[in-house]
């Protein structure tokens, strides 16, 4: 999409990782999710939410996960036209469309997958409209980006992002919901 990505090794072992988004997001791209379902449904949200014609892809086994649970509510909430192939799976293609309202409700039904939350909660980032942020402080499902945005001060009423420095430990895929943030 544009974004720069550094990687430096650290002393400690570590690798410090920078990204820093583009100006402006590129259209026309192919963007291989290898066998993340998470990164995947997230940059449709981002996707969507941006106004970016793209097309998000992945490996023979992330084609067959389920993609139309986040597409569906991306279509109706922010009128892009995101288009799951393959009966609601991967490959997927983000269409540009209308622009989305200034403002949204979610609906309770969606609320339970972490994933569509935050699938929508990006998409409205990406759009710069304000949204609800829906913690369910119920549920037994993760809440990891409504963490993550009460940590970093990011409000549905203001959805700016500003730079941020995060440790994440163990498994890469940890970092899918700051990737999805900082594209």
């Amino acid at each position: 999409l544009g974004a720069d990505v550094v990687c430096d090794a650290r002393a400690d072992a570590g690798v410090d990782v920078r990204v820093v988004p583009p100006p402006m997001l590129k259209d026309g791209v192919t963007l291989s999710c290898g066998g993340s379902a998470t990164l995947a449904r997230i940059l449709l949200g981002v996707l969507a939410g941006g106004g970016i014609d793209a097309v998000v892809d992945g490996s023979p086994m992330l084609r067959q996960r389920p993609m139309e649970r986040v597409a569906r509510p991306l279509n109706a909430w922010f009128g892009r036209d995101v288009v799951t192939l393959d009966g609601g799976r991967l490959p997927a293609r983000v269409h540009k469309g209308r622009p989305p309202p200034s403002s949204w409700t979610a609906r309770e039904e969606l609320l339970p997958s972490a994933q569509v939350r935050s699938a929508l909660t990006y998409a409205a980032i990406a759009a710069r409209r304000p949204f609800p942020l829906l913690p369910d402080r119920e549920g037994p499902w993760r809440q990891h980006l409504e963490e993550l945005c009460d940590q970093l001060g990011i409000a549905g009423s203001d959805p700016r992002v500003h730079a941020f420095d995060v440790d994440v430990p163990g498994d890469p895929s940890s970092a899918a919901f700051l990737q999805g943030l900082a594209a």
